[in-house]
């Protein structure tokens, strides 16, 4: 976090207040969806706040493993805020929440390919259409 963010003991976690994280969070989302492997939440929640992984969580999940412990998974903003926040525990079930919700869902363009899959292998029913719908402007 390149300012300092002071979080009281009543704050919840929201991404507007904490942008580097949001950014951070999406990523992790986009890179670890296509990864192999059981415990993806899980390995991730623990190493962000204690920097610990289970071995029980270690065998069939090498390369995310491999993704954090390296370095090339960028949480850097995300440890730290776990950190910083260490004994605000409606904060931090916020925070994990937030990130639980992200992986379960996966990116943006994940989520459309599974509509669109479902859609092409459902097909309509009989008298229905489906309509393309251009995106909202911004």
């Amino acid at each position: 976090m390149n300012k300092l963010n002071i979080i009281n003991k009543s704050d919840r976690f929201t991404t507007i207040g904490h942008p580097d994280v949001f950014k951070e969070i999406k990523l992790m989302s986009q890179h670890v969806t296509d990864v192999a492997g059981s415990f993806k939440r899980d390995i991730l929640i623990s190493f962000l706040k204690d920097h610990s992984i289970k071995i029980d969580w270690l065998a069939g999940n090498e390369a995310l493993v491999d993704m954090i412990t390296s370095g090339s998974l960028k949480i850097y903003h995300t440890e730290r805020l776990f950190e910083a926040e260490r004994s605000n525990k409606v904060f931090l079930a916020d925070l994990e929440g937030y990130i639980e919700t992200e992986l379960e869902n996966g990116p943006i363009e994940a989520r459309h390919r599974n509509v669109l899959s479902t859609i092409s292998s459902v097909g309509p029913s009989e008298g229905q259409r489906y309509y393309a719908c251009a995106p909202s402007p911004s």
